[in-house]
C-alpha cells in the first residue's frame, strides 16, 4: 500500500477531493448528477492507468522524464531578492499594505472596498508577477531554503512571504505559501517544524477572518467571508440587467453558496448567537468552505449549463476563441447572478469558479468531461514520472495544486496558479544540484 501511494501520490490525493466534490453535488441535488462525475471519474481511472502502463510496457528512459537542463549555475539568491524587489514596488503601487489600511475600519463595507482596490486594473506585469510570486516563487524557495538548511534566508523569505500574503487580503494565500514546506516538515518527521508551519496559517487566516469582519466583535449582525473562489467583487449600479432575470426559483438555493465576499456567510449569521464563541463561527465556515461549498458550486454549473447558458464549445478558452475569431466567455462570471440573483440586483458581480472538468464541459458537455480527464490523467503520470525518485519534494509540490483542482481549471493553475513553476524551479534548483 505504501508503495502504491508513493507511485501514484497524485491520483490518490486528487481522488480524496473528488469525493468531498461529490458529498458536496450530493447535498445538494441528490443523485442527480452522480451519472455526469462518474463518466469523468471512471474515464480519468482508466485513462490514468492505460498511460501509466503504456509508460512501463514501452520502457520510457528515466532521462526523458527527467530531463537534465544545461549545466549553469543559478543562485536563488538572486530570484529571492528580485522578488523582494518586486514587492516592494507593488506596495508603493497599492500605498502600503491593504491589510494595514484594513485594520483600522470599523465596517465590512470599508474592508470590502480595500479588497475591492486589489482587483482595480494595474498593468499586466505588475498583476501576472503578483500571482506567480505568492504562489510559486516565495512557497519554492521556503521549501528550498528548508532542504537545504539555510537558515537565515529560509526565515527571511517566512518573514517577508508572510507579510506579503497577509497583505493581499486572500487566506489561499497563506495556505498556499506555507504548505509545501509544512508538509516536508511532517514527512521528514521533523513534527515541531511542521507544527509550527500549521500554526502560522492558522494565525493568518484567523487575523484575516476577524479584519475581514470588524462587525462581529462589535456584536453586529452582517459578517463577510473570504473564499478561495472569490475574485473582482464589486458593487456596479449599472452593471446588472435585472429587466429579464431568469427565473430559478425551482432550483437549489445557491445564493448562499456562491461567492459574493459581501453576503457569503448569511446562514451562518443568522444562528451565529447560537454558538459559543466566535471561535467556532470560523470553525464551522472553513469546514462548509471545505466540504460543502465546492461541490455545490459543482452542482450549480451542471443545473444551469446549458439549461440556461449554451455549451460554448470552445469558446471558454481564450486561445481557441481567439482562433475562431470569437470573444472569450468566462461563465464563472456570468453564472454569478444565477448564484446569487438577489445581489446581483443590487449590482454586485462576482465569479463562481469551480472544479476544473466543469470549464471542460461547459464548452463541450459530457465529451468535456472526457477531455478533461484524459488531459489531467496525462499531467499526473507525467509528473509522477518526472518526481519518481523524490517523493517527499514530490508530495511537498504538488499536494496545493491537487487540492486547488476543486475550484480552478488546470490551464489557470499550471500558468497564473503557478503549478508550471514549481516544475520548472525544482528541475532549476533541486533536480539538478542533487544530481551533481
Amino acid at each position: 500500500m505504501k508503495s502504491f501511494f508513493r507511485s501514484h501520490t497524485l491520483i490518490i490525493i486528487y481522488s480524496l477531493v473528488f469525493f468531498i466534490l461529490v458529498y458536496g453535488v450530493f447535498l445538494a441535488t441528490q443523485t442527480k448528477f452522480l451519472g455526469h462525475l462518474g463518466i469523468y471519474y471512471i474515464s480519468l481511472l482508466i485513462f490514468y492507468f492505460g498511460f501509466y502502463l503504456v509508460k512501463k510496457r514501452i520502457e520510457i528512459p528515466g532521462s526523458l522524464l527527467r530531463f537534465k537542463l544545461p549545466t549553469f549555475k543559478l543562485n536563488p539568491v538572486y530570484f529571492v531578492i528580485a522578488s523582494f524587489v518586486f514587492i516592494l514596488i507593488h506596495f508603493i503601487l497599492l500605498g502600503g499594505s491593504p491589510t494595514i489600511k484594513a485594520m483600522s475600519l470599523n465596517t465590512w463595507q470599508e474592508v470590502s472596498k480595500v479588497r475591492e482596490s486589489l482587483a482595480l486594473p494595474i498593468h499586466p506585469f505588475i498583476s501576472y508577477g503578483s500571482s506567480i510570486i505568492l504562489k510559486a516563487v516565495l512557497p519554492f524557495f521556503l521549501l528550498y531554503f528548508l532542504i537545504k538548511k539555510k537558515k537565515l534566508w529560509y526565515w527571511i523569505v517566512l518573514i517577508v512571504g508572510s507579510f506579503y500574503v497577509f497583505s493581499m487580503m486572500q487566506k489561499s494565500f497563506i495556505v498556499g505559501f506555507i504548505l509545501p514546506s509544512a508538509v516536508y516538515a511532517f514527512a521528514t518527521r521533523k513534527f515541531l517544524m511542521g507544527i509550527k508551519h500549521v500554526l502560522i496559517m492558522v494565525f493568518v487566516v484567523v487575523g484575516l477572518s476577524k479584519i475581514a469582519n470588524p462587525n462581529v466583535a462589535q456584536n453586529d449582525t452582517e459578517i463577510i467571508g473570504d473564499d478561495n473562489n472569490i475574485e473582482n467583487v464589486h458593487v456596479d449600479s449599472n452593471s446588472i440587467d435585472t429587466s429579464n432575470s431568469i427565473d430559478t426559483s425551482n432550483y437549489f438555493d445557491y445564493s448562499d453558496y456562491s461567492d459574493s465576499s459581501e453576503f457569503n456567510f448569511n446562514t451562518l449569521v443568522e444562528n451565529a448567537d447560537k454558538t459559543p464563541s466566535r471561535l467556532s463561527v470560523l470553525v464551522y465556515g472553513i469546514q462548509r468552505r471545505v466540504f460543502i461549498v465546492p461541490g455545490k458550486i459543482v452542482s450549480g454549473w451542471f443545473e444551469f449549463i446549458p439549461k440556461f447558458k449554451p455549451f460554448l464549445y470552445g469558446d471558454g478558452y481564450r486561445l481557441i476563441a481567439n482562433l475562431k475569431g470569437k470573444e472569450h466567455r468566462s461563465y464563472a462570471s456570468e453564472l454569478y447572478p444565477l448564484f446569487n440573483p438577489k445581489y446581483a440586483k443590487q449590482g454586485f458581480t462576482g465569479t463562481a469558479n469551480t472544479a476544473s472538468f466543469m470549464y471542460d464541459y461547459a464548452n463541450f458537455g459530457k465529451w468535456g468531461l472526457l477531455i478533461s480527464s484524459f488531459l489531467l490523467a496525462f499531467v499526473f503520470v507525467l509528473i509522477e514520472g518526472m518526481f519518481q525518485q523524490d517523493f517527499k519534494i514530490k508530495l511537498s509540490l504538488h499536494v496545493y495544486p491537487v487540492l486547488f483542482l476543486s475550484s480552478t481549471a488546470l490551464t489557470t493553475l499550471m500558468f497564473s496558479g503557478g503549478w508550471a513553476f514549481f516544475i520548472l524551479f525544482y528541475f532549476l534548483f533541486l533536480f539538478r544540484k542533487k544530481a551533481d
